[in-house]
């Protein structure tokens, strides 16, 4: 006799809760609509409130308890997207069974190059459900919230929600939610998203919904900086001299997707909150920078190493330009992991090593100065390109 599917639903709900949450985590805001609305122009300060965002939370559970049936969310790289995702998953496992009975599935969209069908199917398969139980759930109607995320690292460049038929008869009742790079969303790309409201029985027209990440306010960056230093000083305090089973653990410490964020080089009591805002203070335009949070957390492992001295950065020899370059290695070291580990076909691999054995950061900075310099004559000195 196979087990019922809700017995492992159940094991998957427990599976989930049970995973750690991250020491560092800002709860993200977002805009309601497109990306580029920017703060009042009486008061564009960095510590200025920004009356048009809101918490991201809030707009994912609004969405999740109307009509719409697809939520696009934007955001720059390194705005906390794919954190925010895993988030909800968690806040919807902890919901679950009381006023919210969908099964919320966390979708990493490269994982399923096929995901133009059947992509709920693999899913369920990838999380231990055999065939007659999914059968069973499709059956009974069950309610999903499909999470996806990486879209615009995915194979697939289609609608999801109308090639897998999602909510018209006999199909999954889905809500869908999808995580993209805002650099790859062009000015007529709704209809890779957009429900075709004319083929489901829905009496409202426009089943879409969209919504962008904005950047940290300076008491997001506050709050950031006082749990990294306390993640810090607990590890620090734990920390045998020779290493050992106290060692920092950096698992479950970053919550903005740094795989190669460092820690203070130099040896002894880390830096404190008021050290670290300092440091960002004293460099010109950084705190500008570090409202994105992924470059926030990479420049905090930064600022100890470059100051050189912990007693006092105010005379530090950091430049923005310093960081310019280290986050701007960083990024190569993550562009070459990716394309190393993406699919390709032949000529696009034979390109790819001799782009490295050529030099490929040497390249990538080459390309972006002559793109700059195109744009720059070809738009008579206007730097923001409209596509």
């Amino acid at each position: 006799m196979q087990p019922n599917p809700e017995e492992r639903v159940r094991v998957l709900r427990e599976m989930y809760l049970n995973i750690p949450s991250p020491d560092i985590y800002i709860e993200p805001c977002g805009y309601d609509k497109e990306l580029g609305i920017a703060k009042s122009p009486d008061d564009t300060s960095l510590d200025a409130p920004d009356p048009l965002s809101r918490p991201l939370m809030t707009i994912a559970e609004e969405f999740l308890n109307e009509s719409n049936q697809v939520l696009l969310i934007m955001g720059d790289p390194g705005s906390g997207k794919s954190s925010f995702m895993r988030q909800l998953r968690r806040r919807l496992w902890e919901t679950y069974g009381d006023s919210n009975n969908r099964i919320p599935l966390l979708i990493n969209l490269p994982e399923y190059p096929k995901s133009n069908s059947d992509l709920l199917g693999q899913v369920l398969r990838s999380e231990g459900f055999n065939p007659q139980q999914i059968r069973q759930l499709k059956q009974a109607e069950r309610q999903f919230v499909l999470i996806c995320d990486g879209y615009d690292e995915a194979q697939t460049t289609g609608n999801i929600y109308n090639s897998n038929e999602f909510n018209s008869r006999g199909q999954w009742r889905v809500k869908l939610i999808i995580a993209c790079r805002s650099d790859k969303i062009g000015r007529d790309s709704d209809g890779r998203f957009r429900p075709e409201a004319s083929r489901y029985s829905f009496k409202k027209l426009d089943l879409f919904q969209k919504a962008a990440t904005a950047p940290f306010t300076l008491s997001q960056i506050k709050e950031y900086v006082d749990k990294y230093v306390a993640h810090l000083l607990q590890h620090h305090n734990r920390q045998p001299s020779e290493g050992g089973q106290g060692a920092p653990q950096k698992s479950h410490m970053m919550s903005h997707g740094i795989q190669d964020a460092q820690q203070p080089a130099i040896p002894g009591r880390p830096w404190s909150a008021q050290q670290y805002m300092d440091a960002l203070t004293e460099i010109p335009n950084a705190m500008e920078l570090v409202k994105n949070p992924y470059i926030l957390s990479f420049v905090l492992g930064l600022l100890p190493e470059f100051a050189g001295s912990m007693q006092d950065v105010s005379r530090s020899p950091v430049s923005l330009d310093a960081l310019y370059k280290r986050i701007f290695d960083n990024y190569m070291e993550v562009a070459k992991i990716r394309l190393n580990t993406k699919p390709k076909s032949s000529d696009e691999q034979s390109a790819l090593l001799e782009l490295m054995e050529s030099g490929f950061s040497d390249a990538f900075m080459e390309t972006l100065k002559d793109l700059a310099v195109e744009l720059y004559t070809r738009q008579e000195g206007e730097p923001v390109v409209h596509y």
